[in-house]
């Protein structure tokens, strides 16, 4: 009985000898096949999925004269909402009690048989929101949107027309004699009962108005029944619709003033200037007509539909932003601010409906030196080391596991003011104010860039400054490194400046080529232009064609120009004179992109609408041909699409055939916290790919450690597991050595 225990003892001990000697190498090596499935690891900073003074004659011409200012001022932003508060002190919602609401404070945006509507933010902010709340209407506590009651609604089968009455109103005073009591205020307006009209002939809002005019004190009414006086126009074939559990939902119509909107304003702004998106809802059983007949206008066949979600960071708008695409994902790369760092600035990746997957936490330089190499999945950017501009860093991106740590790339000598990727190459490029060089290489060996002078004497010029860019301007603009077919980048740097014959040109291009040693920068003189207004500029390229557009809200002061590049010039499409915006259907330059087919998609930023113009005239394009649905490309309005000139950040983006991105100014937390909203354009019958990422593979010195290790890993492991076979045997040894030799002994006997 006890050689039989000590058989089983002895068999059960082998037995897990073995199994540890055969099951420790697997192991390992198990861990092995993990590590080199994942072998880019990626360490995150994530948040969880899903989770008539024209307001635009002086801006730029501000710009131009105060260049040792270092911000520039808020006030200057809405020129028409400030323009008659010079001595005044504005009263905000800051002003107000602490704990306490303002009077008739309520945020039912969404609540059924509603209307909300802020009428226009920046007007808000202008008079610190409504003095006095009408016949039950009520508004956040930022007094700037409104929500009014469903006093009835309408529909009409045969025209299509449906007319939704809504109760309340809103009244603003200012400049009283006694802002107390509000008497013999010079600002006085009311706007009551709005009624929304949406049919075949035209959407609009009707509104009660009574407005005393500022300055002049005469009064303009406007019963709000009369059909030829509408106080805005509005865009539903690019709203969303939805009719879900007897319930009809309209969200985010875009809508612009009319004429008897303006009047209703004293004038400030212009006629088509952008007004806040409009959302109501409303039960079909409180539908009066054909309740089971409503539906969309059946002209609303628009192409594209702008998405009610949106991506809104709370970054202030002035802050840098640039749109990279990635495998069906979005990345937003939102710059740091000229003082401090702030909160939610660095890199968030998207997916293609806006929701936020992954966000790193970088110190981005201010003025927006980034770019992304969309076939490895790297960022490369400029960090700001306490106002040291020199260190360019690189991010992987992996659309499963969001991003990596930072790597410093190269230091340079000087500050880099731009960087640039080109798909035609694979090359990332920096340039700083004096050197060039490719960076994604495996050595990398800057070229000396001649300086600006150098540059520019060969042509006659003189006096050259900011040619490859500055990172100190007085405005936040990116310098663009716009990629050509070529292999090349033009410079295209905001500010840059120089002299002929005592004249000064301004928008300087250069073409760089950080592959030739003997002269990897020339100068573009066919890009020098004796127009001040092209001083601060953005510019956009496709294949060969390159736009450039300034920033200046007035159309009499908004000029844009395109180029073709070829043989290594620039040949100007309009003949030496760039396109005003009173000559054109864009009046004032928002944002754009350059089409495939060599036409552009532009954002309006009078009115927040997107157009879709010829790259010479910029005139609307009037022969669409229709799609295989009947559809053609007309305009799309972008709830709050307007005021975008305020800062030109990078360009909208195409993510493939069916969406795009467009940029938007939200107003709606008050003056000077404007901020930044990603809007998503999409065609509702294109079905976009399928992504499935692969697992990444390493660089090629991450990889030779990555192999060296897992060797290692496997050598340990068979080492490991045969010093547990001889502890396991020291064991048994030790306590039944006796018994094991007695037990042979008795088979030698």
């Amino acid at each position: 009985m006890k050689n039989q225990r000590f058989r089983h003892l002895l068999t059960t001990t082998i037995a897990c000898a073995t199994l540890i000697s055969l099951t420790a190498p697997h192991a390992f090596a198990e861990s092995v096949s993990t590590d080199i499935s994942n072998v880019d690891p990626i360490a995150t900073s994530d948040i969880a999925p899903n989770t008539v003074v024209k307001e635009e004659e002086t801006v730029n011409d501000l710009k131009d004269t105060v260049e040792t200012v270092t911000e520039t001022d808020k006030t200057t932003k809405d020129i028409n909402d400030n323009s008659v508060t010079t001595g005044e002190n504005n009263v905000t919602v800051k002003d107000a009690e602490p704990g306490k609401k303002p009077v008739g404070t309520q945020d039912r945006k969404g609540q059924e048989n509603t209307l909300t509507w802020g009428v226009r933010s920046s007007f808000n902010n202008y008079s610190g929101g409504p003095t006095e709340m009408l016949d039950g209407a009520t508004q956040n506590e930022r007094k700037n949107q409104f929500t009014f009651d469903l006093e009835s609604v309408t529909y009409d089968k045969e025209t299509e027309k449906l007319e939704a009455k809504f109760k309340g109103g809103v009244r603003y005073q200012k400049y009283c004699d006694d802002n107390t009591k509000y008497t013999n205020c010079k600002l006085d307006l009311k706007i009551e009962n709005p009624r929304i009209v949406i049919s075949k002939a035209g959407s609009y809002v009707f509104a009660k108005i009574s407005s005393k005019q500022y300055p002049d004190g005469n009064v303009y009414t406007n019963d709000g029944i009369t059909e030829t006086k509408p106080i805005a126009q509005l865009y539903t074939a690019n709203a969303d619709f939805k009719d879900e559990n007897n319930k009809i939902t309209w969200s985010e119509i875009p809508a612009t003033l009319t004429t008897d909107g303006n009047k209703t304003f004293s004038d400030f702004y212009t006629v088509g200037g952008g007004l806040d998106p409009i959302t109501f809802n409303f039960d079909k059983s409180k539908l009066t007509g054909d309740q089971s007949e409503y539906k969309r206008l059946s002209t609303d066949n628009a192409k594209y539909l702008v998405s009610p979600q949106s991506f809104n960071n709370e970054v202030l708008y002035e802050n840098h932003r640039e749109l990279f695409k990635f495998k069906g994902h979005v990345i937003v790369a939102t710059a740091d601010s000229t003082g401090s760092k702030v909160d939610k600035t660095g890199f968030s990746l998207l997916d293609r409906d806006l929701n936020e997957k992954h966000f790193k936490d970088v110190d981005l330089n201010w003025y927006g030196a980034v770019t992304f190499d969309e076939k490895n999945g790297d960022l490369y950017y400029v960090k700001n080391i306490e106002g040291n501009y020199k260190n360019v860093y690189k991010i992987h991106v992996h659309t499963k596991t969001g991003f990596s740590e930072p790597k410093l790339v190269y230091t340079f000598n000087d500050d880099v003011t731009t960087l640039g990727y080109n798909p035609h190459t694979g090359d990332v490029v920096a340039v700083s104010k004096k050197q060039t060089a490719i960076i994604n290489s495996k050595s990398i060996v800057p070229l000396s860039l001649p300086s600006d002078q150098e540059l520019v004497k060969e042509y006659g010029f003189t006096d050259a400054e900011h040619v490859y860019g500055n990172s100190y301007s007085f405005s936040p603009a990116a310098t663009e490194l716009l990629p050509m077919e070529d292999g090349t980048f033009i410079l295209n740097a905001n500010g840059s400046s120089a002299k002929k014959n005592s004249t000064k040109f301004y928008g300087l291009m250069v073409s760089i080529n950080p592959r030739n040693k003997e002269k990897p920068a020339r100068f573009l003189p066919e890009s020098a232009m004796a127009w001040a207004k092209l001083k601060s500029n953005s510019a956009r390229v496709k294949g060969n064609l390159i736009i450039r557009f300034n920033d200046n809200p007035s159309e009499d002061h908004a000029v844009a120009q395109s180029f073709r590049y070829e043989n290594g010039k620039l040949i100007d499409l309009q003949g030496k004179n760039p396109v005003r915006g009173t000559a054109s259907d864009i009046k004032s330059w928002g944002n754009a992109f350059i089409t495939d087919e060599g036409t552009v998609i532009a954002l309006d930023s009078k009115d927040g609408i997107l157009k879709h113009v010829d790259i010479k005239t910029f005139k609307k394009i009037q022969d669409n041909k229709p799609d295989k649905y009947g559809r053609v490309l007309e305009d799309i309005a972008i709830p709050s699409g307007a005021k975008t000139a305020s800062h030109h950040h990078g360009s909208l983006l195409q993510l493939d055939e069916g969406t795009f991105y467009v940029s938007a100014y939200d107003a709606s937390k008050g003056e000077a916290e404007e901020t930044y909203v990603l809007r998503k354009v999409y065609d509702p019958k294109f079905v976009p790919e399928s992504f499935e990422e692969k697992p990444d593979i390493p660089d090629a010195d991450e990889q030779s450690n990555s192999s060296l290790s897992n060797t290692w890993k496997i050598i340990l492991g068979v080492f490991g597991g045969l010093a547990s076979i001889v502890g396991i045997f020291g064991v048994v040894n030790h306590f039944f050595g006796e018994q094991i030799r007695n037990f042979f002994q008795q088979f030698q006997r």
